[in-house]
């Protein structure tokens, strides 16, 4: 799967990154949703998530809480984000869907770690 945005809208630069990520609802009165999303592309400003989930209009309007698994060998990093955007994608005729997330109040450290590991995956493709 290639997915393509308009990186001139990007603040900071993105690249691929397969990994393992935890989802919840932050929705306030519903009951607590999780599941599982394999993280497609991340930056500092965000993430790209694929999911088997329709998310519906409650995680729209509070976001998510998502956790993803660096491949740098610290903790999961975790943080509240607001979707950006939805797409559904049909592969093997299977509905997945593409959710975009902004991520909100990430700590500076968070941060620099994923910075760190956007140049690294940069600067190996030079």
């Amino acid at each position: 799967m290639d997915i393509n945005f308009d990186s001139s809208r990007r603040r900071f630069p993105r690249v691929h990154l397969k990994a393992f990520a935890e989802v919840v609802s932050v929705a306030k009165h519903d009951v607590r949703k999780e599941f599982n999303a394999e993280c497609v592309n991340i930056s500092e400003g965000g993430c790209c998530l694929e999911v088997g989930t329709l998310l519906s209009g409650p995680d729209l309007d509070y976001g998510l809480r998502v956790g993803i698994e660096l491949p740098d060998g610290q903790p999961r990093l975790v943080n509240i984000g607001k979707i950006a955007w939805l797409q559904l994608e049909n592969e093997n005729h299977l509905d997945k869907y593409l959710v975009g997330v902004e991520f909100h109040d990430l700590s500076q450290q968070d941060k620099d770690r994923i910075k760190k590991y956007v140049q690294s995956q940069l600067s190996s493709k030079k």
